[in-house]
């Protein structure tokens, strides 16, 4: 995991390989929203609302250097005038009929507990 700082923007970023090149793996997705569910519930005690857009592509990183489609998605997917962590359509086309993910999206929107 890769953690960088800009303002009032927090980019987070996995390292993710998979060999057989079958795209998401419903494991290692769960691992990331549950680590970004417990983040958000550490913010939340402290009285900090998160909010932003998670996605899964490319990206470089490299301190506060990121680039890359992941980055582009991930601010498309929350709307301007929303609150919340959102879901990049991929994400949502992958785990929407995927009981795994019943209790961790509302719409597009990332559950929080």
């Amino acid at each position: 995991m890769n953690l960088s700082l800009f303002s009032n923007e927090m980019i987070i970023s996995y390292v993710y390989s998979n060999d057989n090149g079958a795209g998401l793996m419903e494991h290692k997705l769960r691992l990331v929203l549950d680590d970004i569910r417990e983040l958000l519930a550490f913010f939340r005690k402290e009285g900090v609302a998160l909010e932003g857009g998670i996605s899964y592509d490319d990206v470089y990183s490299s301190g506060n250097i990121n680039i890359g489609p992941a980055i582009v998605k991930a601010v498309l997917a929350k709307p301007k005038t929303e609150s919340g962590i959102w879901l990049d359509n991929q994400i949502i086309i992958f785990i929407e009929n995927k009981e795994t993910f019943v209790n961790y999206i509302s719409g597009t929107r990332l559950n929080e507990n």
